[in-house]
C-alpha cells in the first residue's frame, strides 16, 4: 500500500487556473494559489501556462536531476483533483470549476438513457467502440471556457488562446507549442495562453515511470522549456502537470471474479485505478466486503453518501449529471494495481505498464514551476 493521499482543492490544480481568472478580473470564487498571486502581481504583460500530461513531483524526481531547469525553478506542489485523471483535471483549467460542477468526473461515463459507458471524447460505447447515433453527450457538460471568460472580464485587451494537438491549433510537439508561446508573446497585444501536451503519460502508459523512454521524454521537455525561457520577454511561465502517475504490478478484471461481477447492475465506468460501480440492490452490503477480502489494502471504497459528504470532487453546485455518473460505490487504488472489466465479444484492452486516477501521493502531487522574464 502506498501513502494515501486526498485532493486539497484550496492548495490544488483548481486553486492555479482560480490565480490566473482572479488575476484577469474573472474571479470564480474559488480558492487562488498565494504563492501564484505574488508572482501575477507583478503585472507581466504575457501569461504562459503550460500542463504536461502525468508530470508529477514523482515523475519529475525519478527522471530529472537537481540542477536540470525544470527542478530548479519549482518552487511548490500542488495536489490534483479527484479523480487525478486528464478529462477531470484538464476540464478544472479549461473551466476553472471543480469536477462536481463542471460534471467531468472522467471520461468514460455511465449514461442511463443509453444503458452504455460512453467515452465522452469520441461519443462512443467505451466496451464494444460502436459509435452513437446521437448528439454528443458531452454536450451536456459545457461549460463556460476560461479563454471566454478571461476576455470578456478584460473586454478583449488580453488574447486568450489554447494550444493542444487535440485542437484547431494542431501542434504536433512539445516544440512546436514553445514555437507557437514565442510567436504569440512577440505580439503587441497582452496574450493568455494555455498549453497542453500529453507526454510524459502517452509514454509512461506504455514504460512505466522510470524507464529509459519516460527519461528521454522528460529530457527533452525539460531543455525545450528552457530554451523557450530563454527566448521569452515580459512574460510568466507557470508549468505544472494534470496529476501523476504510478507504475502497475497487476491488471485485475473484475469478470475473473464471478462473485463479484455478478453483484453489478452496469459494467464498471470511469477509469482504471478510479472505478463507479452500479450494484445490484440485493448486493449492495455484500460488495465492499467481499472487494476488501479478496483484494486487501489495495482498494479504497466509498458509498455515494460518503463521496458527497467528502466532497472529493470538490464543492460547489452539483452538476445534475455528476450525481447519474457516481454509482452506489466510488472504489480508488491505493496501491499499484487496476480494476477493470472485460466483456465477452468486445475488443480486447491495452496492457498498461502505468496509470493514475487513484488516491496514492504520486497521481495527486503535481509541481508549480515558475519561471519570471522581465522586459
Amino acid at each position: 500500500m502506498r501513502e494515501v493521499m486526498y485532493p486539497d482543492y484550496k492548495h490544488s490544480i483548481l486553486a492555479v487556473i482560480s490565480s490566473v481568472l482572479k488575476h484577469y478580473g474573472a474571479d470564480n470564487g474559488y480558492n487562488s494559489l498565494p504563492q501564484l498571486d505574488v508572482a501575477l502581481q507583478k503585472k507581466y504583460k504575457n501569461v504562459a501556462l503550460l500542463v504536461f500530461d502525468a508530470m508529477g513531483c514523482a515523475v519529475m524526481d525519478k527522471n530529472l536531476t537537481g540542477d536540470s531547469f525544470l527542478q530548479k525553478h519549482r518552487v511548490g506542489e500542488v495536489t490534483s483533483v479527484f479523480p487525478p485523471t486528464t478529462a477531470a483535471a484538464m476540464t478544472v483549467y479549461y473551466s476553472g470549476l471543480p469536477p462536481i460542477v463542471n460534471g467531468w468526473l472522467s471520461s468514460m461515463c455511465y449514461f442511463k438513457e443509453h444503458d452504455r459507458v460512453v467515452t465522452l471524447y469520441r461519443n462512443q460505447d467505451f466496451y464494444t467502440k460502436e459509435m452513437l447515433n446521437t448528439a454528443p453527450v458531452a454536450d451536456e457538460l459545457k461549460f463556460v471556457s476560461i479563454y471566454e471568460q478571461i476576455e470578456k472580464a478584460t473586454s478583449g485587451t488580453v488574447q486568450a488562446t489554447e494550444l493542444s494537438p487535440f485542437n484547431q491549433s494542431k501542434v504536433s510537439s512539445v516544440e512546436d507549442i514553445c514555437a507557437k508561446i514565442k510567436e504569440l508573446c512577440a505580439k503587441e497585444k497582452q496574450q493568455f495562453i494555455l498549453a497542453y501536451w500529453p507526454e510524459p503519460d502517452a509514454t509512461m502508459h506504455k514504460t512505466g515511470t522510470s524507464s529509459d523512454e519516460t527519461k528521454s521524454v522528460l529530457d527533452n521537455i525539460n531543455k525545450t522549456a528552457e530554451k523557450l525561457s530563454s527566448e521569452l520577454k515580459d512574460t510568466l511561465l507557470i508549468i505544472t502537470a494534470d496529476h501523476g502517475h504510478v507504475d502497475l504490478d497487476e491488471e485485475i478484471y473484475i469478470n475473473e471474479y464471478p462473485e463479484l461481477e455478478k453483484m453489478l447492475l452496469h459494467p464498471l465506468s470511469f477509469e482504471d485505478r478510479v472505478v463507479s460501480v452500479f450494484v445490484k440492490p440485493e448486493f449492495k452490503n455484500e460488495f465492499p466486503q467481499l472487494l476488501n477480502k479478496l483484494f486487501p489494502d489495495e482498494f479504497a471504497v466509498f458509498d455515494k453518501e460518503t463521496v458527497l459528504k467528502k466532497q472529493l470532487f470538490g464543492t460547489g453546485k452539483i452538476h445534475p449529471r455528476a450525481l447519474d455518473f457516481i454509482g452506489d460505490f466510488i472504489v480508488a487504488s491505493v496501491g499499484n494495481k487496476s480494476l477493470r472489466q472485460y466483456i465477452a465479444g468486445t475488443p480486447k484492452m491495452p496492457v498498461l505498464r502505468g496509470s493514475h486516477a487513484g488516491l496514492c501521493a504520486d497521481e495527486m502531487r503535481v509541481p508549480l514551476i515558475l519561471v519570471e522574464k522581465d522586459k
